[in-house]
């Protein structure tokens, strides 16, 4: 895996907020498709094909770079012809396939191509983005009095747009979800207005997976609203069929509509439909629909035997300031070994107020006002600092920092800023990477403050389950629980679903 990439999933899980650690990119075996479509009609096509496409992720698996790995899916129009409240799995699959080929342009138009969907509009985000911009891609099919509008929003390889995942707000849904779903909503009514005639009566198709989840699930609730109040032209609120997969926490609305035909496909196990925390008062619009299964590393095998998925084991730091060695990784045979179990507790411990025991100057992250305040503020910085570097400069950094950890570490637990800053700028210089020195004390010291909140409570129980050896755990176990995100699980959990129903 990309060093970076790896560095800015492993952002996500020491601000307890991601996105989408959807870092797995898709490319093609196909020809790439043109932006413009050919408008061939169709009838009503019932129909099987086959998707092939190699993925960035194929290391995590143990595959060789270039490996390939066919899906399979099955189109219908009488799809939409349906109830939308009412869940249909061989939609849902689909639907994956729509969200889950969506890693660059060349990909989600050769997936519209197969199911003969034309007028295809790429954003402009897939050639260039930022940490707050969102890519996705809009086409349409007529079928019989209807244009059914298919709206796929970008949930894999999206570069600087995973920044942008750290940003909560300190009230309200998600913020960066929110500002994201507000442009593709724009770029929606823009192409309704665009490019279906005035009149239509409209169906619209909408799926993301993973950070793409999180903003169709705000996103079909709104097309829902606007479709209420008559603003939204040629759409009635039956018309709306909403699939999410592996979807982040995104709303804190407390309304008692139960928005029944959005459908969230949730791997249980999966860290990032745990984020943002429930602590924070985040849940998801719409039914949720678990799809892990115990054997989950079977079925996946089973849907391709190259594919092998590692256990979680739970591991615990052991700490010895009195010698220079002061890091030693145990694996703990008495550690929670449900992923959801341990999940649920890390994040539980991770927001929990400050107790009496806290050392002085500690800082907990209990309410969003606080994640503002000491993580936000230092989200951009970093991920600048981060994505400046380059392999060549990490292969150095990386030993420095090993060969200098004793100094690291004693001088965060005396508040010594001035050793802790020549240290690490020491580094930075040695490699010529450009950062801010009054940034670098100002993360440090906020960073102590976090630290020792919840090292004071590791000091507690060495081996029982703290915020430290939680991040130690998920260190340790990065791969498997990766794995329990990506695009080739979340197929196989889908296709066993349908399977034993």
């Amino acid at each position: 895996m990309n060093v970076k990439k790896t560095l800015l999933i492993l952002l996500p899980i020491l601000a307890f907020t991601v996105s989408a650690c959807g870092s797995a990119a898709s490319s093609s075996s196909s020809d790439p498709a043109s932006s413009s479509e050919s408008s061939t009609s169709y009838a009503n096509p019932k129909e099987s094909f086959s998707f092939k496409i190699k993925e960035k992720a194929n290391r995590l698996w143990g595959l060789d770079e270039d490996a390939v790995v066919e899906f399979d899916f099955k189109y219908n129009d009488d799809y939409f012809f349906a109830d939308a409240t009412k869940r249909n799995d061989d939609l849902g699959l689909l639907s994956l396939g729509m969200a889950g080929v969506n890693g660059t342009k060349e990909t989600i138009n050769n997936f519209f191509n197969a199911i003969h969907y034309t007028k295809i509009y790429n954003s402009p985000s897939y050639d260039k983005n930022t940490y707050h911009s969102i890519a996705y891609t809009i086409a349409q099919k007529t079928v019989n009095d209807y244009v059914i509008v298919a709206t796929s929003v970008r949930g894999f390889d999206y570069h600087l747009e995973m920044v942008g995942n750290f940003f909560l707000g300190e009230s309200g849904d998600h913020k960066d979800f929110t500002g994201a779903m507000e442009a593709v909503y724009a770029g929606l009514t823009d192409y309704l207005a665009r490019e279906v005639p005035a009149g239509s009566k409209v169906k619209l198709w909408l799926a993301g997976y993973s950070r793409a989840a999180a903003v169709t699930n705000l996103l079909s609730k709104h097309v829902y609203d606007k479709a209420l109040e008559g603003t939204l032209k040629g759409v009635d609120k039956k018309d709306i069929y909403a699939y999410c997969f592996e979807t982040p926490s995104c709303t804190v609305y407390n309304g008692q509509e139960s928005f029944s035909f959005i459908h969230n496909y949730m791997n249980s196990r999966d860290f990032i439909t745990f984020i943002p925390p429930k602590q924070y008062g985040f849940k998801v619009y719409g039914d949720v629909i678990d799809i892990y299964q115990s054997n989950v590393a079977e079925i996946v095998k089973n849907f391709d035997s190259r594919l092998i998925y590692t256990e979680f084991k739970p591991y615990y730091l052991s700490l010895d300031l009195s010698s220079e060695k002061i890091v030693e990784f145990k694996e703990n045979p008495n550690g929670e070994k449900d992923l959801k179990k341990f999940i649920e507790t890390m994040l539980a411990k991770a927001t929990e107020k400050t107790s009496d025991y806290d050392v002085e100057s500690a800082t907990d992250l209990s309410t969003r006002t606080k994640y503002a305040n000491i993580v936000e503020k230092h989200i951009e910085p970093t991920a600048d600092l981060v994505l400046s570097i380059t392999p060549e400069q990490l292969e150095i950094i990386i030993p420095a920092i090993k060969e200098n950890a004793y100094t690291i570490v004693t001088s965060i637990l005396r508040a010594d800023y001035d050793t802790l800053v020549a240290t690490v700028k020491s580094i930075l210089d040695e490699v010529q990477v450009a950062y801010n020195e009054e940034e670098l004390r100002s993360l440090f010291t906020d960073l102590r403050g976090v630290i020792m909140h919840y090292l004071a409570q590791y000091f507690q129980d060495i081996t029982g389950p703290s915020v430290v050896n939680s991040a130690v755990s998920m260190v340790k176990n990065i791969i498997p629980i990766i794995g329990l995100h990506l695009l080739e699980t979340s197929y196989s959990l889908m296709k066993y679903l349908i399977a034993n129903k």
